[in-house]
């Protein structure tokens, strides 16, 4: 598991560095990347949480409830701020699959898929989409 926390952890720091890099001066960071960082680091946070310092395992679902709407609301927020964030959702919804059963983790992967394809191509886009192109 450690190498899973370090690469996870790692590329999201990375790609926070990527994002912040025409800015290097913090003097200089305006609101938009004092956001990042903080959400960022509350990401972070809740990983270190819910799979690296957990006090017991299984984690208690009321966790998993916060730990998944959280996730989502700051991927969302991430990738609205810049799309650097948008690959987020691919590790999270692996943990999803990993970590809860189908009955929780399919929805919950349905659910991003959806959101992740209409982020990409928009809302019109997906209502106007037919199944051969899916």
């Amino acid at each position: 598991m450690l190498f899973w926390h370090v690469f996870y952890l790692g590329a999201l720091l990375v790609t926070l560095g990527i994002v912040l890099r025409p800015t290097p001066n913090p003097l200089e960071w305006r609101l938009r990347e004092w956001s990042l960082l903080a959400v960022v680091l509350v990401q972070s946070g809740l990983y270190l949480r819910t799979f690296a310092f957990y006090e017991r395992w299984p984690v208690r679902p009321w966790w998993w409830a916060v730990y998944i709407v959280s996730n989502i609301g700051i991927w969302l927020l991430e990738w609205w701020m810049d799309r650097s964030f948008e690959w987020v959702i691919l590790p999270f919804a692996g943990q999803l699959f990993g970590a809860l059963p189908p009955r929780v983790s399919v929805p919950v992967n349905a659910l991003l898929g959806l959101i992740y394809v209409a982020g990409r191509i928009g809302w019109p886009g997906l209502s106007a989409l037919s199944a051969a192109q899916v």
